[in-house]
């Protein structure tokens, strides 16, 4: 992985074509979504850092990211931390500007799309996960047993409240047994088995796709450098992802 093009001052000094010839329907999120993911019809210039970065292979967590812009800073106080509201920081945003582009006839509609989540403190997590380890699953029946326990202690503290006197001692110990809100048996069991569950859960989630009937073209200026780089790679493999990684793409750029 050659990172070196970062150190030096971008130079705008080419113009390209980029085509984008998609190979499935394409879901180019730009804004933080509620319970709708509404796609863009042409990619933003984050999108196109995302290809061009996954072209080049610099496949790199948040946290590499934040150290490699911390140390440019440092050479460069001017440069600027660019991040999108997917809270993506490209590392090459600097070195292309967006010109026009163009997208001939399309469809967009929507699907259910599985959106990934990974949480440890609420049963939202065991409830969206249908595998697990097969060894625990003759010990879920202890969910239903506590669930059933809960319901009866609950009806026997509505049943004592009804009558005049003499239930208070009853019922506060009652009370010390039913489990405290915000948790259930199979949150507790979840997290007393959570090795066992798989990492991530999934929700379904409600997105917006577009379908392209034929190539996206995007006017580029780009530093050298990196036009040489990616020229570079498409020479052995020309195809990446847009907008999530179901969105593959083959991309072609001619000089202009």
């Amino acid at each position: 992985m050659d990172l070196s093009i970062l150190k030096k001052e971008p130079d705008l000094n080419k113009k390209i074509k980029l085509i984008i010839s998609p190979l499935a329907p394409l879901s180019m999120v730009s804004d933080i979504p509620g319970s709708y993911y509404k796609t863009d019809i042409t990619p933003n210039k984050f999108k196109i850092c995302g290809l061009f970065e996954n072209i080049l292979g610099w496949h790199l967590s948040n946290n590499d990211r934040d150290k490699i812009n911390k140390e440019l800073k440092k050479k460069n106080k001017a440069r600027k931390l660019n991040e999108s509201n997917s809270s993506y920081k490209p590392l090459i945003f600097d070195l292309f500007e967006v010109n026009l582009s163009f997208s001939g006839k399309s469809i967009q509609y929507n699907d259910l799309w599985k959106k990934s989540f990974r949480r440890s403190d609420a049963d939202v997590h065991p409830k969206g996960t249908p595998n697990l380890d097969h060894n625990i699953l003759k010990k879920k029946k202890w969910i239903k047993e506590k669930e059933l326990e809960q319901e009866t202690i609950k009806e026997e503290i509505k049943k004592l409240d009804k009558e005049v006197t003499g239930n208070k001692e009853i019922i506060e110990k009652l009370n010390d047994k039913l489990l405290q809100s915000g948790t259930s048996p199979l949150l507790i069991f979840f997290k007393a088995n959570i090795d066992a569950y798989p990492t991530y859960y999934t929700s379904p989630t409600l997105r917006e796709f577009v379908s392209f009937e034929s190539d996206i073209q995007i006017g580029l200026t780009i530093d050298e450098t990196l036009l040489l780089q990616i020229e570079n790679v498409l020479k052995e493999c020309s195809t990446g992802y847009l907008g999530n990684s179901e969105g593959w793409v083959e991309i072609k750029i001619e000089r202009i």
